[in-house]
C-alpha cells in the first residue's frame, strides 16, 4: 500500500500554514542535470562537463471550490508573493525547501461557476546534500577533468604530454584521498597536481580555441583542491612539536600518543626526513598530527 504524505506549505518568515493536501488533483516533479557543453573549432561534435543535479522543478495542479474559491485563490497569491521562499511537504519526498515561482489559473463556467483550477509552480532552493560535496566525489570529478584535458589535446604534441602529466598526477592524488591519514601527504599530492595544471596552462596561451583545454587544466586543479579542503575536515592538521631533549623518535612518539602511535612513527619520520631517528637533537621543531585530534 503507497502512502501519501499530506501536501502542505509553510513560508519561512511569517510561518503561515498552508495546507493543500485536500485540494490536491496531481503533480509533476522535474529533474534536471546540469551539462556544460563545449564547442572545439573545426572539430566535430562536442565535450561535455558533468556540472551535477539541477535545482528540482514542481508542478502542482489544485481546485479551489466553494463560493469563496476567489478569495482563496487571491489569499494564496498574495501570501506567497510576499513569503515565497517556504518549507514544503512534498506527498512522495517528505519536507523539502522551495520557493516559489507562480500560478497559473484557469476557469471553465461550462463546467463549474465556482471552480477555479490552479498550477503551482514551485522551486528547490538551497543545497541538496550530495556524492559530489564528498572528498571522493570531488576527486572523481578531478580525475575527469584530467581526461578531458587529455581528449582535448590529442594530436597536439607541444600539448598532449602536458595533458598526460597532469592526468597521471591527478589520478595518484584521487587514489590518496579515501586512504590518506595525514594532510601532509594530501599537501604534498596537491601541489604536484596545482604544478601541472600550471604547467598545462602555461603552454595553451591565451588561445581563444585552446580556452577548453584551460579549463580542464584549472577544473582539475580546482576539484582536487575541493577533495584536499573536504577531507582535511576528517584528517588531524599537522602542527609544530618540540623535542624537549635528546631522545629516539619512537620515544618522542609515544609522549605525545601513548603506546597507540606507533604506526604514527613512519609517518612523522617521512614527514621530517629524519636521518637519525635512533637520536633526537634536543630542541628540534618536528611536524607532527596533532595529538588532541588523532584517533588511534
Amino acid at each position: 500500500m503507497t502512502t501519501f504524505q499530506k501536501f502542505e506549505l509553510v513560508t519561512q518568515q511569517t510561518s503561515t500554514r498552508i495546507a493543500l493536501d485536500g485540494l490536491l488533483l496531481g503533480w509533476e516533479d522535474e529533474e534536471t542535470q546540469r551539462v556544460n557543453e563545449h564547442l572545439i573549432l573545426n572539430r566535430p561534435g562536442a565535450i561535455h562537463q558533468d556540472q551535477g543535479p539541477g535545482p528540482r522543478q514542481f508542478t502542482f495542479r489544485i481546485i479551489l471550490r466553494d463560493p469563496g474559491a476567489a478569495e482563496r485563490r487571491k489569499a494564496l497569491s498574495e501570501t506567497l508573493s510576499a513569503d515565497p521562499f517556504c518549507f514544503m511537504i512534498h506527498p512522495r519526498l517528505g519536507r523539502t525547501q522551495v520557493v516559489y515561482l507562480g500560478l497559473k489559473v484557469s476557469e471553465d463556467m461550462e463546467v463549474s461557476i465556482n471552480s477555479i483550477a490552479v498550477e503551482l509552480h514551485l522551486a528547490e532552493t538551497g543545497l541538496r546534500d550530495d556524492v559530489k560535496d564528498s572528498a571522493s566525489g570531488a576527486a572523481r570529478q578531478a580525475a575527469d577533468a584530467g581526461s578531458q584535458a587529455v581528449a582535448l589535446t590529442a594530436g597536439r604534441p607541444a600539448l598532449a604530454p602536458l595533458a598526460l602529466q597532469l592526468s597521471a598526477q591527478v589520478s595518484t592524488y584521487t587514489g590518496q584521498v579515501e586512504s590518506v591519514r595525514s594532510q601532509y601527504d594530501l599537501a604534498q599530492a596537491l601541489a604536484q597536481v596545482r604544478a601541472a595544471s600550471d604547467a598545462l596552462v602555461s603552454a595553451a596561451g591565451v588561445s581563444v580555441t585552446l580556452w577548453p583545454v584551460t579549463n580542464a587544466a584549472r577544473s582539475a586543479y580546482g576539484f582536487c583542491l575541493a577533495a584536499y579542503l573536504r577531507s582535511g575536515a576528517q584528517l588531524p592538521p599537522i602542527i609544530p612539536r618540540l623535542v624537549p631533549q635528546r631522545m629516539s623518535l619512537a620515544r618522542f612518539v609515544q609522549s605525545l600518543y601513548g603506546g597507540g602511535g606507533r604506526e604514527l612513527e613512519r609517518e612523522i619520520s617521512r614527514i621530517n626526513s629524519i636521518p637519525t631517528p635512533y637520536a633526537l637533537p634536543p630542541g628540534s621543531l618536528l611536524l607532527v598530527p596533532d595529538p588532541a585530534a588523532v584517533r588511534l
